[in-house]
């Protein structure tokens, strides 16, 4: 977990992992619009830019995919003792 956590840390920069969350940053940027949308407050997309007609934007960053709290989550869960098979499900428990 400590070794996971380093690789992590020295990783988790922009140019290092923007490309590679590219998909899943405009992913949560088309489901955050599709929320707002449903909860009755129109905006507009643009790549992975959301902006209300009355004046705010909001750019949506590798680091709002949760995608980092997911890899920590995982590799705490493989780093504990245990069964695979409890492992497995905790981790379909917990990544969604």
């Amino acid at each position: 977990m400590i070794g996971f956590a380093g690789i992590v840390l020295l990783t988790v920069r922009e140019d290092v992992l923007g490309p590679f969350l590219a998909p899943l940053t405009t992913w949560t940027a088309q489901a955050t619009r599709a929320v707002l949308h449903v909860l009755g407050m129109e905006a507009t997309r643009t790549g992975t830019v959301i902006a209300h007609p009355e004046g705010f934007a909001y750019d949506i960053s590798t680091r709002c995919t949760g995608f980092l709290p997911v890899a920590f989550l995982t590799a705490a869960i493989l780093a504990s003792p245990g069964a695979m098979r409890r492992k497995l499900i905790g981790m379909g428990v917990g990544v969604p």
